[in-house]
């Protein structure tokens, strides 16, 4: 798990990402802040996510982290452009009179 700012998403420049290596599922939530309560809502909003799609939970810790790595090689920017631009244009969303 990791958080990544990003000035894009204001006021939810802090974008919490988890990578799980071994399903190779991916999940980035979007919050203002950094504290334990965040960080327990983004863990929270990802179990469930994982739960529905059957994703095994394991307690393996280990100290050498494949994640980072996993997170390297797909940069979540690369899955924003869309998104990038409705933030950047709101108004090409509103129906048009």
């Amino acid at each position: 798990m990791d958080v990544t700012h990003t000035p894009l998403l204001a006021p939810f420049s802090k974008v919490h990402l988890t990578v799980d290596t071994s399903s190779g599922f991916i999940w980035a939530t979007p919050l203002k802040g950094e504290t334990a309560r965040h960080v327990i809502q983004h863990t929270l909003r990802c179990f469930a996510v994982m739960d529905n799609y059957l994703i095994q939970h394991g307690m393996v810790l280990c100290h050498s982290s494949p994640g980072d790595a996993a997170t390297r090689q797909w940069t979540w920017m690369d899955g924003l452009p869309g998104y990038q631009r409705a933030v950047c244009d709101p108004g090409e969303l509103l129906p048009r009179k």
